[in-house]
């Protein structure tokens, strides 16, 4: 992280009676609690997800907290989706991916790292061909019979030998979905049965021209529609101007990808005249509290005058005394 020199440099100032302390920050996005008996997946194994693309997030605009966590799980379905082989994406795969790709560039998420893993891929993808496979008990086929061929692994310029040593690593995703439910195509946990369930019972047509076909993806943009519905649910008093921006450009987004809200504008335009209105509001009560303060003022004086005619009024009418007299 920060060179060694760098360290020892005195005027630098990190170190302090010949010591550094290092201080990590984790900032948790999403804490859910579940019982033993829940299906569900434990958010916190996304921890490990998130802190590996930490740095992406440094330029995040994004200051609503449910609609900073749905950009991350769509930053984080689109990286699941490229960690997959050349084989198993699609081309329609890679389409949703940079349409997904532009929507968290644009949100202000540092991605070039993800860009450029998206152009290998394709190049890749290019290269190869097509194929799948499902590695069970019964399965007859056990993936590729070749990747490389021995003159390209002992090439001296090709890096995959070190000290006459190769080390393959074998790394496994499960497919199977635990503690998800699906609906309408879309896999969800079971707390997000219900409000999805309720959203198509009203609006049926809401997915039915949705083109994303990568189940990471239409859960990523899924997950974004219920947290854009989380916040307008928010107080409009409480809503700030910079969330209903944000609100707007996931709006465009979520209808890029296919998704029918006309009902979803129409509420989101209706809490912005909410807002304009209460702004208004307050400023016409600044007015009126202006105006009454004046108003108080301007009785104060006047009952403090009629206290002093009051006062000479009386003076007026009481009598001389002996010593009034003679003085």
């Amino acid at each position: 992280m920060i060179p060694l020199a760098k360290i020892h440099d005195k005027n630098e100032g990190f170190l302090v009676n010949d010591q550094l302390m290092i201080v990590a920050e984790v900032d948790v996005l999403q804490v859910v609690v579940t019982s033993e008996k829940s299906e569900e997946t434990n958010p916190l194994s996304q921890v490990e997800s998130v802190s590996s693309v930490q740095d992406s997030v440094v330029e995040f605009r994004a200051r609503n907290q449910h609609l900073k966590t749905a950009c991350t799980n769509v930053l984080l379905s689109l990286t699941q989706t490229l960690c997959l082989t050349p084989q198993e994406l699609s081309v329609g795969d890679l389409v949703e991916a940079e349409k997904a790709l532009a929507y968290t560039k644009d949100t202000g998420l540092e991605v070039e790292w993800l860009v450029k893993k998206l152009n290998e891929v394709k190049e890749k993808k290019e290269a190869q061909s097509e194929g799948q496979n499902w590695f069970e008990e019964k399965a007859k086929g056990w993936g590729f019979p070749s990747m490389l061929s021995l003159d390209e692994i002992n090439a001296k310029d090709s890096g995959f030998l070190v000290n006459g040593e190769l080390k393959i690593v074998v790394e496994i995703e499960l497919l199977e979905i635990i503690g998800k439910v699906e609906v309408n195509g879309f896999h969800l946990l079971s707390s997000q049965v219900e409000s999805v369930s309720r959203m198509f019972e009203k609006h049926p047509e809401t997915a039915s021209e949705v083109h994303l076909k990568n189940p990471n993806l239409r859960t990523g943009y899924m997950s974004l529609l219920l947290s854009l519905i989380d916040t307008l649910c928010q107080s409009p008093h409480k809503l700030p101007k910079d969330d209903l921006d944000e609100a707007h450009y996931a709006l465009e987004s979520l209808t890029d990808a296919g998704f029918k809200l006309d009902w979803l504008e129409k509420k989101i335009s209706q809490v912005s005249e909410m807002k304009e209105k209460e702004k208004d509001g307050e400023s016409r009560r600044q007015d009126i509290e202006k105006e009454l303060k004046d108003l108080k003022q301007k009785c104060s004086d006047v009952e403090a005058q009629l206290e002093k005619e009051k006062s000479e009024a009386l003076a007026a009418k009481a009598p001389f005394s002996f010593d009034d007299i003679i003085q």
